[in-house]
């Protein structure tokens, strides 16, 4: 258990004398209360079937005792974060008369930059084993990797959908504030005739693409929370909804949008009045 760094929150661990064939086990959290253990010291765990049956002084065991559970192990993440903690139970099968049972694993904890030096070892010991042939390993880290590559891949569809939204959005936002700062020219003139500045002509216009921008906010946040929070219903682990979150994403979006305006806003705001007029 120390391999892994399990915490044991009830109970104690196996001793130097259990294993092998003792009906002892260990369970995590979950499994404890799939079962409704209240006190491991009084309670045992009767399995339907043998977990094992193995030849002990030449004649097959009969016998199905129930087994006492010695210590309970803090809930640990199994499976991906989505998904709950599948309860569990931990036999000691450290006396196995050194057999070498087909679908058993071995697995190995190294100290950091050993990799090389502990496959070598490793490897060597597999052919002194079960004669010359290829090492069959994988790590931790790539078998962590395997069970979220289908979230990454979802991942990186929704920023590809989603730069391709901001780009379809910031060319309606760049037709529709040429068409309509187009309609306004002759306005803008005359504003700038009567005195308006470049500075008033820019709020005047600015401050209805504010409104909008406003309104989208007070849609799209509540709308996003909501898909947000219905998304992760299912999910064992999640993490909280903080509200600088969307605070910065209606920043970026603000941010995006009044580039993309203030190109053609600029250019109404210091048009020649002259201009203007001679077209009309």
């Amino acid at each position: 258990m120390e391999i892994y760094g399990l915490e044991l929150v009830e109970g104690r661990n196996w001793t130097e004398d259990e294993g092998g064939y003792d009906y002892v086990m260990m369970i995590n959290e979950s499994a404890k209360r799939l079962l409704g253990i209240t006190d491991i010291n009084t309670e045992q765990v009767q399995t339907q079937n043998r977990l094992w049956n193995v030849p002990r002084n030449g004649r097959w065991l009969e016998d199905n005792p129930p087994y006492q559970v010695v210590g309970v192990v803090k809930d640990y993440v199994t499976n991906q974060l989505a998904r709950k903690t599948v309860p569990q139970v931990y036999l000691c099968t450290k006396n196995m008369g050194g057999i070498m049972m087909p679908g058993y694993s071995l697995h190995v904890r190294h100290l950091p930059g050993k990799q090389k030096e502990v496959l070598g070892v490793l490897s060597e010991l597999r052919n002194e084993i079960a004669g010359e042939g290829v090492l069959d390993y994988s790590m931790l880290e790539d078998e962590r990797a395997k069970r979220y590559a289908n979230e990454r891949r979802v991942v990186n569809i929704y920023l590809l959908f989603a730069a391709l939204a901001i780009m379809v959005s910031c060319l309606g936002l760049f037709g529709l504030s040429l068409y309509e700062v187009r309609l306004r020219y002759r306005e803008i003139a005359l504003r700038k005739v009567h005195g308006a500045k470049v500075c008033d002509i820019i709020n005047l216009l600015f401050k209805r693409y504010a409104w909008m921008l406003g309104m989208s906010g007070a849609i799209a946040i509540p709308l996003s929370v909501f898909i947000i929070q219905k998304y992760m219903e299912e999910a064992t682990y999640r993490t909280s909804l903080s509200w600088w979150i969307f605070v910065f994403a209606l920043l970026v979006v603000a941010v995006v949008s009044v580039s993309v305006l203030f190109w053609q806003i600029h250019k109404a705001a210091t048009i020649n009045p002259a201009i203007v007029m001679k077209s009309e």
